[in-house]
C-alpha cells in the first residue's frame, strides 16, 4: 500500500524525514533537542506554549511550529528553547538504547 501525502510512512516503507534539506540528526549531539523532548520538558515543568515562547524570547508561532513539525525552525531557535527549558530545571537525555528523553534536574538540597 502506498503511502499519501502527510503519512508518517513512504512508499519505500521507511520513515518520511520532516526536515527533508537536512541531513538526519545524530543522537549523539546534545545541543539540539527533539520536537517531543520539547513538549514532554514543558509537561514537566507545569510550562504553557506562551510561557516557553517569553523564555526562550521567541514568537509562540516558533514554539507552536517547532513542537507540531509544521514547519523548519532555525537550529538558534531550537537552541533557545533547548536553553530556556534547561535554564527552567530540565535535563536531556541522549539516545542510549531506549531513544532520547527529559528529566527534572535533581534538586540539591541546603544543608540547615
Amino acid at each position: 500500500m502506498r503511502g499519501r501525502v502527510g503519512d508518517a510512512t513512504a512508499s519505500s516503507g521507511s520513515t518520511k524525514n520532516v526536515y527533508p534539506d537536512s541531513e538526519l540528526m545524530s543522537t549523539k549531539i546534545v545541543d539540539t533537542i527533539t520536537p517531543a523532548q520539547s513538549r514532554a520538558a514543558r509537561a514537566l515543568l507545569e510550562m504553557t506554549q506562551s510561557e516557553l515562547a517569553d523564555v526562550a524570547n521567541l514568537g509562540l508561532s516558533t514554539v507552536v511550529d517547532f513542537e507540531k513539525k509544521r514547519r523548519r525552525v532555525s537550529s538558534l531557535a531550537i537552541q533557545s528553547i533547548r536553553e530556556a527549558l534547561a535554564a527552567s530545571g530540565v535535563e536531556f537525555i541522549d539516545e542510549n538504547g531506549g531513544g532520547p528523553g527529559v528529566r527534572l534536574r535533581k534538586r540539591h538540597q541546603k544543608k540547615g
